[in-house]
Order: structure tokens, then sequence, then C-alpha cells
């Protein structure tokens, strides 16, 4: 975002990563253990409960469930 622009503004990811592998630091293909960058939902504005980025999590926690339980194949 634009400097001018105020806020906290966040990244939000579904990642296919290895067994075992440990938490990831960063989005990026190259992030330690990562198979596969599903989906990214960029520039969310992190204000409360109703913010894009509250969205956008509940949205990527769904997707992660549908592709845990076999519903999509990645």
């Amino acid at each position: 975002m634009p400097s001018k622009c105020r806020g906290q503004y966040d990244r939000v990811a579904v990642m296919l990563m290895e067994e075992g592998a440990p938490a990831p630091t960063m989005i990026s293909d190259r992030a330690r253990g990562c198979l596969k960058i599903v989906r990214v939902w960029e520039k969310c504005y992190s204000g409360g409960e109703r913010s894009a980025s509250q969205r956008a999590q509940r949205d990527a926690k769904a997707l992660a469930d549908q592709i845990n339980s076999g519903e999509i194949h990645v």
C-alpha cells in the first residue's frame, strides 16, 4: 500500500506444506517445506472483527478444511 494509507495491512495465504515441516515464516515458494501456494489474499486491511483480514482468514480456513478433507484436489 502507498505510504499515505494509514493502518495495518495483512497477507493471508493457504499453502501446501510437506509432512512435518515447520510453520512458514513467509508467504513464498521458497519457504522451508512449501510445496505449493494454493491461494493468497493480498493487502487485507486489519481493523477488527468485520475487517477484510478477518474475512480472508475465514475464507482461508474454509479452503484449507476442504483441501484437508479431500473435497478439493490441488
